[in-house]
C-alpha cells in the first residue's frame, strides 16, 4: 500500500530542525530570499573576520541561546505582566554624538544597541553588545533585528522587526517584516510654553502576553486590534515659566527629550495617569528608560530613540 506524504506544520517543527533548515540554505544560497547573514556565511561553515571557524560557531551557538539569532526575538518584543511590580529599568547612554546607542541595565550589561543609519533616516536596532569578542561580532554579522525608520522631518516612525518570525517558521519564500509600532510626533502648545508630544500605536498583546502579529505578506492576526498611548503632558508653571512635570524623582536633570507616555482611551481613575514609560536625563549622555505592560523591551527603547532631534 503507498501512503499519500503529509508535510509536517512548521509549528509543530522542532526549532532547531527550522533554524537549521534556514541557515543550510543561506549557506548554499539556495534561498530566493536571502538575508544579510548569507554573506558571512560559506559552504565550509560560519566566517567570522579575527575569529577561527571553531570560534565562530561556539559563539553562534551561545548567541542562539540567547534569543540574539535570526528570528529569536520574542524576548525583547513581549511585554512584562500587567502588574504594579512589572515594571523593567534600564540605563540609555549615547555615544559618539548619538549615532551609537545602548540599553543597558543597571549593572552595565549590554541588551539592545542601535546605530544611526547611513541614509539619516533612523537607526539599525542590533541584540547584545559593541564589543571585540566574537559574540559580539557574530550578532552583528547577523545584521539588524529591528529597524526604525522615519519620514524626511522625523515626525513619523515605524519600528519593524527585520524578520517575520512567522514567515520564517512557514517557510515562506518571501519573508516579510513584522510591523510593532508607530509613532507621530508634533508640538502642543501649554499655557505660555509649547511642548513636543508623541503618540504610539502598537498591535495589541494576546491572551499569554506576546505580542499580536502585523506582518504585509503573511498578514495580521484575525484578532489584532491597535493600543494606543500618548505624551504624558506637563503643566505650566507660572512662578517658574516653564512647564514642569513630575518624575518621581528617576531623573534630575532638565532636557527637551525627557517625556513619559500613559494609555488613552476608556481607562478609568488612577490607572489613566500611571506611566506606561518613563524616559529622563540622568547625566551627560545618560538617561533612564522605565517602562510597564503593554510595552516590551524594544519597543520602549524605538521610543526613546525617536527623540533624538527633540531639542
Amino acid at each position: 500500500m503507498v501512503h499519500n506524504a503529509v508535510e509536517q506544520p512548521a509549528k509543530d517543527m522542532p526549532w532547531y530542525s527550522r533554524f537549521g533548515g534556514s541557515m543550510k540554505e543561506r549557506s548554499t544560497g539556495c534561498s530566493e530570499n536571502r538575508s544579510p547573514t548569507a554573506k558571512h556565511i560559506s559552504a565550509t561553515g560560519f566566517k567570522i573576520a579575527g575569529f577561527s571557524s571553531e570560534e565562530a560557531r561556539f559563539a553562534l551557538a551561545e548567541v542562539m541561546e540567547a534569543g540574539a539569532g535570526p528570528g529569536l526575538v520574542s524576548a525583547f518584543v513581549d511585554a512584562p505582566p500587567q502588574c504594579v511590580a512589572g515594571e523593567e529599568r534600564f540605563i540609555i547612554e549615547r555615544c559618539e554624538k548619538g549615532a551609537l546607542v545602548k540599553l543597558q541595565t543597571a549593572e552595565g550589561d549590554n541588551r539592545l544597541h542601535a546605530r544611526e543609519r547611513s541614509t539619516r533616516d533612523g537607526f539599525d536596532i542590533f541584540i547584545g553588545g559593541v564589543g571585540a569578542g566574537v559574540r559580539d561580532s557574530i550578532a552583528c554579522s547577523i545584521g539588524p533585528s529591528f529597524v526604525l525608520t522615519s519620514d524626511a522631518d522625523r515626525s513619523k516612525w515605524t519600528l519593524e522587526s527585520a524578520r517575520c518570525c512567522r514567515c520564517e517558521a512557514r517557510w515562506s519564500k518571501q519573508c516579510g517584516r513584522r510591523e510593532l509600532m508607530r509613532m507621530s510626533h508634533y508640538k502642543e502648545e501649554i499655557g505660555l510654553g509649547e511642548a513636543v508630544c508623541m503618540d504610539v500605536k502598537l498591535p495589541t498583546l494576546t491572551r499569554d502576553g506576546t505580542c499580536a502579529y502585523a506582518c504585509k505578506m503573511c498578514g495580521p492576526d484575525a484578532a489584532a486590534d491597535i493600543v494606543e498611548l500618548s505624551s504624558k503632558r506637563p503643566k505650566w508653571n507660572p512662578m517658574r515659566k516653564s512647564l514642569a512635570l513630575n518624575f518621581y524623582g528617576r531623573c534630575n536633570m532638565a532636557s527637551a527629550k525627557n517625556f513619559q507616555l500613559v494609555e488613552q482611551g476608556p481607562v478609568a481613575g488612577m490607572l489613566a495617569e500611571r506611566y506606561k514609560l518613563l524616559f529622563g536625563k540622568c547625566s551627560e549622555d545618560r538617561f533612564v528608560l522605565d517602562y510597564r505592560y503593554p510595552l516590551g523591551m524594544v519597543q520602549a527603547f524605538a521610543a526613546a530613540l525617536s527623540t533624538s532631534n527633540w531639542g
